[in-house]
């Protein structure tokens, strides 16, 4: 028998126990009536005999039946308590109210111990609201339910448990049995599968913005004309998207009333220009455009917008994104792409790679803006090379011509493939070789910022001739601070030079003209300054013979007389001999001298003359004064003279008045000065300025020379000479020389 049909017979048994019996009866009624007792009673016994088999069978049958429900029983046991999820049940109030094991050790305790106990006092609070909702929903409806809680195990991890709920049984009640499982592990591998989706769509995004750079930077490395680039660009940029059409506006400017269609590839809803430059009138659809894509970024227009198009036709702009292209220079640019024949949605991927694109296509126009700049800047320079006034030349360090302009071939009367092969150090007069050899070796290690310096040298032309040049030498340094090359500039100073050899030819004949105007002024000028010393041996003279007639025995005064007479000879002498030198241009007899000794022993000289005309010498000297650089009988000669000039003008002065005044004195600058202080008529109001002109004078039989000659020797001395008005009536008249400072004049 199997287990189903002990089962069945069992259960049958358990039901109606007499149905065991009601088989004996059955035997009974079949037993003959006539049949004898001793046959009925046999066929009874053994009648009970089956019977009693069958039931010792059935007996072993249910003893079976009673062994498989208590290893089912074991089974279920274990499959509950064991489950690979939690079994709970759960009243109203959430008190669990039966845990099995898996249930137990996913809340972290012991299955005694939990029943009874909360299930959200297990929970945070916010999955504690959460749990009780769970709980009276699902009473609620009556219906399953499906939530997920954290839950904080002991070891400090957080867990998320999900619950599914049922209530338990068909009646209204206030139990739920709920399957706890733990998904935590699951949710970690959701979220590192999303972490990997999205690096794999990000790396999937920086490929496809990596390979649109590369492929919108193709076009720029062939250096292809500006319009033909944006062409190919925009073409690139159209197969990158897919789209029918695109096209680059400038400037991008709301306000513009005229847009300029740079480049345009690709079909149109309706026909457009076909080539790049047109001028477009800006439609307010148009403008609007502009201002979004400046503000917002890549902007995608809504269904109903118009654009106006070249054509007049306006472009359906549902399929359009646009966004600003901003170079580092100038006003943004618009880029626009569209399609003809079917709507698109631009999602934010294709967004972003669209605003990486206007990036490097703002680039791209830098670039061509330096490239447009460059080659006006080379044009510049070629054009101001080859038309410059001077020559110029590119030289390596060896000095050999790389490249000349045609100027310096018209100096050097050669051509230029001549010249460059040659080098500069062949075209240059022997007797200048060092000197250009020295003056590139120093521009060669110039640094850079420094003035550039010339040197003036004698170029061989092409016929052999020598001709003077200026040449102005600078290196050409690169991004390392070397100089591959250096840059020559020739002038043509040949001319300049003939002119200065005819000036120097005109100023030696006009310097003997000169002279020979000077020798005639020269001896009116012996006369005048002769005629000083001349009156003082006559008197001298006139005065010993004198005093000799009448006194023969006093010859010690006439001694002293002849001593003065010979001191002024000698001194007659002295004028002479320094008047021929300065008309004969001899050198002067310079030397170190104190102004306090050219003063005093100008004072000696005059003071006879003092005496007689009744005026009275005072002198103011400077011990402490620097010493200056001169001839000691030119500047004695020149104060003598102003001195007797000061005498001179006091002729109508009050005998009580008449004081002439000599000072020393350092005055400003470096410069030591003696000044001549009288109390004469004064100066003429409107003839200060012709004092110093030869031949002028203000006195009555004067030569005019005087002052002339003093203000010429002084100002070969490096010095000069004045004359002004003094206070309270008279004139000071005096002069400054430089101070010594060793070697010459300070």
């Amino acid at each position: 028998m199997t287990d189903t049909s002990v089962r069945t017979a069992g259960v049958a048994m358990a039901n109606d126990p007499g149905a065991g019996f009601q088989r004996v009866e059955a035997v009974e009624a079949q037993i003959p009536e006539g049949a004898r007792p001793e046959d009925r009673l046999a066929q009874l016994c053994h009648d009970l005999q089956v019977h009693q088999i069958e039931l010792e069978q059935q007996n072993q049958e249910l003893r079976q039946l009673h062994e498989v429900l208590e290893a089912s029983r074991e089974r279920y046991a274990d499959l509950y308590d064991f489950a690979p999820v939690g079994y709970l049940v759960l009243d109203r109030a959430t008190r669990i109210q039966a845990v099995n094991l898996t249930g137990a050790s996913l809340l972290g305790g012991n299955r005694e111990r939990l029943v009874g106990r909360p299930f959200g006092g297990l929970l945070p609070g916010e999955d504690r609201h959460r749990l009780q909702a769970h709980i009276l929903t699902t009473l609620g409806t009556r219906g399953h339910r499906t939530d997920e809680v954290r839950l904080r195990a002991k070891d400090g991890r957080e867990r998320i448990l999900m619950l599914e709920s049922t209530p338990e049984g068909d009646g209204p009640g206030d139990l739920v049995r709920t399957i706890v499982t733990d998904i935590t592990m699951r949710r970690a591998a959701e979220q590192e599968h999303q972490r990997l989706t999205a690096l794999a769509a990000q790396e999937r995004t920086r490929r496809r913005l990596i390979g649109g750079l590369e492929r919108i930077s193709a076009p720029a490395a062939t250096g292809a004309a500006p319009e033909t680039l944006l062409e190919r660009t925009l073409d690139e940029i159209r197969a990158l998207f897919d789209v029918d059409g695109a096209w680059l506006l400038w400037p991008c400017d709301p306000a513009a009333t005229m847009l300029e269609v740079h480049a345009e590839t690709g079909r149109l809803a309706s026909p457009g220009v076909a080539k790049a430059g047109p001028f477009i009138a800006s439609a307010p659809a148009l403008a609007v455009l502009m201002e979004r894509a400046l503000r917002d970024g890549p902007v995608v227009t809504h269904s109903g917008d118009r654009v106006g198009w070249p054509a007049g036709e306006p472009l359906a702009a549902f399929p359009l994104i646009a966004v600003a292209v901003r170079p580092a220079t100038g006003r943004p640019w618009l880029l626009g792409l569209h399609g003809s024949y079917s709507a698109r949605n631009w999602d934010d991927e294709e967004q972003a790679l669209l605003a990486a694109i206007a990036d490097r296509l703002g680039q791209i126009l830098d670039g061509l803006g330096m490239r447009q700049a460059l080659a006006e800047s080379e044009e510049r320079y070629r054009t101001a090379f080859e038309q410059a006034a001077v020559g110029i030349a590119h030289l390596d360090p060896s000095g050999r011509f790389l490249r000349v302009n045609q100027r310096l071939c018209a100096i050097l009367e050669s051509p230029e493939a001549a010249l460059r092969q040659r080098t500069c150090h062949e075209l240059i007069h022997a007797h200048d070789a060092a000197a250009l050899a020295r003056h590139l070796h120093q521009a060669g290690y110039r640094l850079a910022g420094t003035a550039d310096r010339a040197v003036e040298v004698r170029c061989l032309t092409g016929r052999g001739e020598a001709r003077w040049c200026r040449l102005t030498t600078s290196p050409v340094l690169d991004r390392a601070g070397r100089a591959p090359y250096l840059m020559l500039v020739v002038e043509d100073i040949q001319t300049s030079k003939d002119l200065e050899q005819r000036l120097l030819e005109h100023r030696n004949a006009l310097a003997r003209v000169g002279r020979t105007n000077f020798v005639s002024a020269l001896a009116a000028g012996v006369a005048h300054e002769l005629n000083q010393p001349l009156m003082a041996i006559s008197a001298f003279a006139g005065g010993a013979c004198e005093r000799l007639d009448r006194s023969p025995d006093d010859t010690a005064t006439a001694r002293e007389s002849l001593r003065e007479i010979i001191g002024l000879a000698d001194r007659a002498s002295g004028i002479l001999r320094h008047l021929r030198g300065l008309a004969t241009q001899q050198p002067q007899e310079l030397r170190v001298l104190d102004l306090n000794e050219v003063a005093v022993a100008g004072l000696e000289m005059i003071r006879a003359e003092a005496q007689e005309r009744g005026v009275m010498l005072t002198r103011r000297l400077d011990p402490d004064s620097p010493s200056v650089f001169g001839d000691p009988i030119q500047l004695e000669q020149v104060l003598i003279n102003l001195l007797l000039n000061g005498i001179e003008a006091m002729a109508g002065t009050p005998a009580r008045l008449r004081r002439l005044r000599v000072r020393v004195c350092v005055a400003a600058a470096g410069h030591v000065q003696i000044e001549v202080a009288d109390r004469g008529g004064g100066l003429p109001a409107d003839g200060i300025e012709r004092l110093f002109e030869p031949f002028y004078t203000t006195k009555d039989g004067g030569t005019g020379l005087g002052l002339f000659i003093g203000h010429a020797i002084v100002a070969a001395h490096g010095g000069r000479m004045w004359a002004i008005p003094r206070p309270g009536g008279g004139a000071v008249v005096g002069f400054s020389l430089p101070v010594y400072e060793g070697g010459g004049w300070g």
